[in-house]
């Protein structure tokens, strides 16, 4: 069984910590009644007026990449318009095998995969398919 030394030597130092603690919250209170708040009056300037040119250029930055967000889709998609229109390259069923140009059905300039092809083969001494 517990003694009874044990009890009052339990309970002496709970309440020596409550008083330990009540001093220092009454202290810090005690303290800072004389404080006040540097935000109330005689300002040199508003609160984050020194943040201000940071978060201006980097609303800046935004805006910038934004445009050009929205403005390289359009450039790529009129080249490609232009290409098609001007260029060499058609749009056909088989499209992207077929944009090489054409000249009364004679190719001009091999298809490059074709000629990768043919390269591979003789490396290994095998004949190239046609």
């Amino acid at each position: 069984m517990i003694s009874f030394f044990w009890i009052i030597a339990f309970l002496t130092l709970l309440s020596l910590t409550a008083l330990i603690l009540w001093a220092l919250i009454w202290w810090l209170r005690r303290s800072g009644a004389d404080r006040r708040s540097p935000l109330t009056r005689n300002l040199l300037r508003n609160p984050g007026d020194s943040l201000r040119p940071q978060l201006e250029d980097l609303a800046f930055d935004m805006m910038g990449l934004l445009c050009l967000l929205l403005i390289i889709p359009i450039v790529v998609y009129s080249m490609w318009i232009t290409e098609l229109h001007f260029g060499t390259t058609r749009v056909t069923k088989d499209w992207p095998r077929s944009s090489r140009p054409r000249e009364a059905g004679r190719i001009h300039e091999p298809d490059h995969t074709l000629r990768l092809a043919r390269a591979v083969a003789r490396v290994r001494g095998q004949p190239p398919s046609q």
